[in-house]
């Protein structure tokens, strides 16, 4: 399909009378396109599907723009398509994410060069790599997008990628340096968006949580309450959600437990809302570590059951292997529950759980 894409040729009008007629057209056309390229990368934090409906509408109409200067509708094409990536990527559909992101490197190499389409296009690629556990490769096509950024003296997008540089590196388990990175970016968006401030605060959280300060990381939460309200859109809102029930659940307080089962069950919901399965099963998985934990095995089954197919389907291999393990073991936690129900409600009321530091 994609070689197919790549040896079409512009065919120009067969007249100056159809030239000037084609012409108008195909302008019209190409604003409609890049109006659609912008509605749809506006939707990403909101309507996941709708995102889609829009790439996709904004690949035919790039593709339908031939009668355009050939490294000008490759450029177009090019952007078209790796917007259609990136929404397909969002939806959870990672094979076709990767054919639509071969389709736009392909038409960027006949383009003219733009360094920026090149950046985005590296950026996509990366989120997808992230999401498929794939952090070397991520890191690489990140750093080469803020080399870009930072030789175009545009700090707003170098800021961005570094955001995402930093969710790549605590995701292969470098939270420190995750945390040095988001704190330049920081610096670099202060004054520029209060969305990418928010986005910049809300990560410096998340990774005061991964370097197991909690207490810093839930005092930050509350902190950042009201920047949430004014600048969190609907996929923000989630992730807070879910990140206060990481939290809660990683700091071992036996108070925080309802409010982290709480916040996983609500963030489910959420995720679910907004179709975004790779998050949804996330966020069951977690929420089924966290049963495991507290010794509630007859629930995991019913959990992991729903969010196993998920994994397998879009091949992400790490919590698809925790998945099954918890499937696996929900039946011996089951009666291990019974066995130590006695021993537990002994020891209870003499030994206060420790909190976590």
């Amino acid at each position: 399909m994609v070689a197919q894409l790549l040896m079409q040729k512009a065919q120009p009008p067969a007249s100056p009378l159809a030239f000037r007629a084609s012409a108008g057209r195909l302008l019209g056309r190409e604003k409609r396109c890049r109006a659609l390229l912008r509605e749809c990368y506006g939707l990403r934090f909101s309507d996941p599907h709708g995102m889609c409906e829009a790439a996709r509408l904004a690949v035919a109409m790039a593709d339908g723009c031939h009668g355009l200067r050939p490294s000008s509708w490759a450029d177009l094409r090019s952007e078209a398509w790796a917007h259609f990536g990136n929404a397909l990527k969002v939806a959870g559909d990672f094979g076709r994410a990767e054919e639509a992101f071969r389709a736009s490197d392909g038409f960027w190499r006949q383009g003219t060069g733009n360094e920026a389409l090149r950046a985005q296009l590296l950026q996509f690629q990366a989120s997808l790599r992230t999401r498929q556990s794939c952090f070397e490769e991520a890191s690489q096509f990140l750093l080469l997008a803020c080399e870009i950024h930072a030789a175009s003296g545009d700090d707003d997008a170098l800021a961005q990628a570094l955001v995402q540089l930093a969710i790549a590196t605590n995701e292969a388990g470098k939270p420190l340096e995750a945390l040095r990175l988001v704190t330049r970016a920081a610096h670099l968006a202060r004054g520029v968006s209060s969305r990418l401030a928010l986005l910049c605060r809300h990560n410096g959280i998340v990774f005061l949580a991964a370097l197991g300060r909690h207490s810093e990381a839930l005092a930050a939460l509350a902190r950042t309450t009201e920047l949430y309200e004014v600048a969190g859109d609907q996929l923000l809102l989630f992730r807070r959600c879910w990140l206060k029930a990481q939290v809660c659940a990683a700091h071992g307080r036996r108070d925080l437990d309802e409010v982290a089962e709480a916040h996983f069950r609500c963030a489910l919901a959420e995720a679910q809302e907004l179709r975004l399965p790779y998050e949804a099963a996330k966020v069951g998985l977690e929420l089924a570590e966290l049963l495991a934990a507290r010794g509630r095995g007859g629930e995991i089954a019913s959990v992991v059951q729903a969010i196993l197919p998920v994994f397998d389907a879009l091949g992400i291999g790490r919590e698809s292997v925790a998945a099954r393990l918890l499937r696996r073991s929900a039946r011996e936690q089951q009666l291990a529950c019974e066995l130590l129900a006695r021993v537990v409600a002994v020891f209870e009321r003499k030994i206060a759980r420790p909190a976590a530091s």
